[in-house]
């Protein structure tokens, strides 16, 4: 299973900005995807079972997801702000909640562009970095061969996340479990 972020790793969502004079203006947000997202989650889903896991509200995330992916044909289900642990003002996503008899927590991975959101889970996440509407972003392109090594379960995929991101400079960090 792959969980993936929504803002700043699939998408960027900004508020147009108009004249600096104006005090006060409703506006709908601007979604811009993330170069190559297409791409992407066609490849994965061929790989993983792909999960949305947004620490946004349910509501913006199934509109955007809407549109992301219409059909339903990449993404099994979204995960939202009611299913993180608050810690510190931040929202983590925890395996927890999803692993079972039949889905266990080794896995399961995550791609997201902030460490804290996958603390819970540091040997299992992927950090990307931020997209911000940049159109010559690859990142999403760039991670593709890597996600389908992994993809291969015969890898042992916690001790090559621990290597490659060097995770063993936050085994300091120590966590509450409230929810967000």
């Amino acid at each position: 299973m792959l969980f993936l972020d929504l803002d700043e790793t699939l998408i960027h969502t900004a508020f147009l900005e108009g004249d600096q004079k104006v005090r006060f203006v409703f506006t709908q947000p601007v979604v811009y995807y993330r170069p190559h997202l297409d791409y992407f989650l066609k490849e994965m889903a061929k790989r993983f079972n792909l999960v949305l896991f947004t620490a946004s509200f349910r509501e913006y995330a199934e509109k955007i997801l809407n549109k992301i992916d219409s059909e339903s044909k990449y993404i099994q289900n979204v995960l939202a702000r009611e299913n993180c642990t608050k810690y510190q003002n931040n929202c983590i996503k925890d395996f927890r909640i999803v692993a079972n008899k039949n889905i266990s927590r080794e896995d399961m991975l995550i791609l997201d562009n902030k460490v804290i959101s996958f603390a819970y889970n540091l040997y299992q996440g992927i950090p990307i970095l931020p997209y911000t509407n940049d159109e010559r972003d690859t990142e999403l392109l760039n991670i593709v061969p890597f996600l389908s090594q992994l993809a291969d379960k015969t890898i042992p995929l916690k001790e090559i996340l621990k290597e490659r991101y060097n995770y063993s400079r936050y085994n300091n960090l120590h966590f509450d479990n409230s929810i967000c």
